[in-house]
């Protein structure tokens, strides 16, 4: 007969030295095999902080780069911890006819009144509603105009309906090489001189970015028609968030001068679960009128 051969399993006392050994080797890894993970998940919280930011500038500068000539203002205290920024947006502009002989019908004729004239080329978006302005030097006279009583002169049509423009009333000529406008009689310079260029710019709507710090939120507010003061109060249906997280932002402007653009200087900082990325970007703004 064979013996049997006895089967022997740990003891109690092995499993516990067993135990006892892996918990020490595990103490010792941990860290190492966790400081990947930790890694990964600190770039993945900065990689999308990243491109909220990147996101955030390429809206913000698209908006500058669209700004009326001399309509960018700030506000360096909005009563929400922060700074805000505000330009009035060009939806069309052109080269207007010009003329001396203010009965012209298809020329403006500077300090004289005008209910006619052309842009040349061919204006394709809707400008119903919009507003007209011409020669604009100076932010502060621009938003003046823009919220004066019903009046005939100024270097931007006011807000009734009667100074804006009017639907059907922008009308490409028979050989589509201008565009005629018409409104109301309207006196767009005062000086009597006209723009250096002959421009002529459509607005539709002023925008707004408030940077929140007691939010933490950079908003942008648009679909509005400006006020005299950058902090007056808008309609709430017109405020979109932009970006949160935000822990730090301002917003600087320099005018610049007549040898010059004006300048744009924003700094924004997002911070996320102890991740923080700034981004500084400054903006040329040509304010040639």
């Amino acid at each position: 007969m064979k013996k049997r051969k006895t089967q022997r399993g740990f003891t109690l006392i092995e499993l516990v030295m067993v135990i006892t050994i892996m918990g020490i080797v595990a103490a010792i890894l941990g860290p190492f095999l966790a400081q990947p993970f930790r890694a990964y998940q600190a770039l993945s919280r900065r990689t999308e902080l990243v491109s909220k930011l990147n996101s955030t500038m390429d809206q913000m500068i698209k908006d500058i780069n669209l700004a009326v000539p001399n309509s960018v203002r700030e506000d360096g205290a909005n009563g929400v911890g922060g700074t805000t920024l505000e330009m009035m947006n060009v939806q069309a502009f052109g080269r207007y006819r010009y003329s001396d002989d203010e009965n012209d019908a298809t020329a403006l004729t500077p300090a004289k009144s005008d209910d006619s004239f052309n842009v040349l080329g061919v204006i394709t978006a809707n400008l119903a509603g919009s507003r007209i302005i011409i020669n604009n030097v100076d932010s502060t006279d621009l938003y003046n105009f823009a919220v004066a009583a019903p009046n005939t002169n100024g270097v931007i049509t006011t807000v009734t309906a009667r100074t804006r423009v009017a639907a059907g009333t922008v009308n490409p000529n028979a050989a589509g090489t201008e565009t005629n406008i018409t409104l109301p009689a309207f006196n767009f310079d005062l000086l009597g001189t006209g723009s250096p260029s002959k421009r002529v710019y459509f607005s539709d709507t002023a925008v707004r970015y408030v940077c929140d710090l007691n939010g933490g939120t950079i908003n942008r507010i648009s679909t509005y028609q400006p006020r005299q003061n950058i902090g007056d109060a808008l309609p709430a249906n017109t405020t979109a968030l932009v970006v949160d997280n935000v822990s730090a932002c301002s917003f600087a402007y320099d005018p610049g001068a007549a040898q010059r653009s004006g300048i744009v200087t924003i700094d924004i900082q997002l911070t996320n679960q102890g991740e923080s990325v700034r981004l500084i970007q400054q903006v040329q703004v040509p304010n040639a009128p």
